[in-house]
């Protein structure tokens, strides 16, 4: 992962510049809100924005930051579990750190490596 891909990442899924895309991702539409950029991730973009927005926590400088950082990760967490119930509850059940990749448990549910949403 380098700089670039994570301010990217960020500015689409966050700020929602349309100057930012993800390969494979419709650009931002100016009026989308964040809850459909979410839902358009597919699921290993979905994961890697859950990581990522850990490293946007440890250095968010204000309250307001870390107040919308906390409403993405739950939009994340909420756009996880709708897609594999069964994986996210394993994660969960996993005790996860705030920091954890939820990949293995999302994208390769029960070593048949079943995969959800498109990737």
């Amino acid at each position: 992962m380098n700089e670039s891909w994570f301010r990217r990442v960020f500015r689409w899924v966050g700020a929602g510049r349309s100057e930012a895309t993800l390969p494979g991702v419709q650009p931002h539409v100016e009026g989308a809100d964040i809850n459909e950029r979410v839902r358009h991730l597919n699921s290993a973009q979905l994961c890697r924005a859950w990581r990522i927005s850990f490293l946007a926590v440890i250095s968010a400088k204000t309250a307001a930051e870390l107040e919308e950082l906390a409403r993405k990760r739950r939009l994340y967490l909420e756009e996880m579990e709708s897609r594999n119930p069964t994986g996210f509850a394993c994660w969960l059940a996993s005790s996860p750190a705030a920091s954890s990749d939820p990949e293995p448990y999302l994208l390769h549910q029960d070593a048949g490596r079943r995969r959800f949403g498109s990737l």
